[in-house]
């Protein structure tokens, strides 16, 4: 009887120690192309050939080639699909329902936690405005009115309330997220239709945020919220 075959349709710097307990089991592992990952292009076809009688599928985000119902037919023998990030939107779970093919993905700390730090990097980066003072610097310059960045939180001197920060998706990021900017003091709303309101976090409609605030995250799907 041949290995079990796994593919890993979306390879992301595989532990090599992950990689030697799946052998060790006795598959085979299979890796994607790094290209069925980039936008503006679909690589079914490809990935429904790597398919063929694998017994398992996993990997990380793959939106623009998502797991489709075709692609997990392509195998008699797929058991599971295995993401290790956060969500399944790029699965077709309905399909997978009904094949008898379980899903499964990592909602971990260190993936939904990492995204928020991220979010709060590139939004200080945003604000603060650090590459076009960096270009500055570079430049020969220094504090040009262009590029002064904006204060983030309230101040008791002077009365500045902060700035407002809406929250699209209040799910495991987006709550961290808040976690993470509370000590600012800026004004944080919310909106997430799934999350009943909470008294310790304002909400507003997702219309009302765009229009109202200087930053806004969005932690969910473009399809959820």
């Amino acid at each position: 009887m041949s290995k079990p075959t796994i593919l890993i349709f979306a390879p992301r710097e595989e532990p090599p120690e992950t990689i030697t307990a799946l052998e060790g089991l006795g598959c085979e592992l299979v890796f994607g192309e790094r290209a069925w990952q980039l936008p503006r292009a679909t690589h079914e076809e490809a990935v429904v050939e790597a398919a063929r009688n694998a017994v398992a599928l996993m990997g990380t985000s793959i939106r623009h080639t998502p797991i489709s119902r075709r692609i997990m037919q392509a195998s008699q023998r797929l058991r599971i699909v295995a993401k290790y990030t956060v969500g399944v939107d790029d699965v077709d779970t309905e399909a997978a329902t009904e094949l008898g093919v379980m899903v499964c993905h990592a909602p971990t700390e260190s993936n939904c936690f990492g995204v928020a730090e991220t979010t709060i990097a590139f939004m200080l980066s945003l604000l603060k405005k650090v590459a076009e003072r960096d270009a500055d610097v570079r430049a020969g310059k220094w504090r040009t009115a262009d590029n002064f960045a904006y204060y983030v939180g309230s101040r008791a001197s002077d009365g500045f309330p902060g700035q407002t920060i809406g929250l699209v998706g209040l799910g495991r990021i987006g709550t961290r997220v808040a976690q993470l900017l509370a000590p600012w003091r800026a004004r944080i709303i919310a909106y997430d239709p799934y999350v009943p309101p909470r008294t310790s976090l304002p909400t507003a409609s997702r219309l009302s945020i765009t229009r109202r605030c200087c930053g806004n995250p969005t932690s969910c799907p473009s399809t959820s919220c």
